[in-house]
């Protein structure tokens, strides 16, 4: 399983102090069956559905095909369901895997 860090903007109609919240997301890629699920971190006292965003289950890319490891590049944008996700970090396991596949 890979972990990714990110986050998406989320727009605010509703108030005159901020156009957008920035909220931070986990992103799974599981290997074996080439799934996604994307979670949002709990705050306490946000006042935000939080939790589960994306269910685990394959994602496809606007051209048909799965997504693939390699799709989730860090300092990249990843649009999934109408959302844009920009992927910043990911766990120590993910770096050295995409190491091992010789990418950065």
């Amino acid at each position: 399983m890979l972990r990714f860090y990110g986050y998406f903007k989320e727009a605010v109609v509703e108030s005159r102090h901020e156009t957008y919240r920035v909220r931070k997301i986990v992103a799974f890629y599981f290997l074996e069956d080439h799934t996604v699920m994307i979670s949002e971190p709990k705050e306490v006292n946000s006042g935000m559905p939080q939790g589960k965003f994306l269910k685990r289950q394959q994602v496809l890319k606007a051209g048909g095909t799965t997504l693939l490891p390699s799709d989730f590049q860090v300092g990249t944008d990843l649009v999934i369901l109408g959302k844009t996700f920009r992927i910043t970090d990911c766990d120590d396991y993910t770096r050295d895997f995409f190491k091992a596949q010789g990418k950065p």
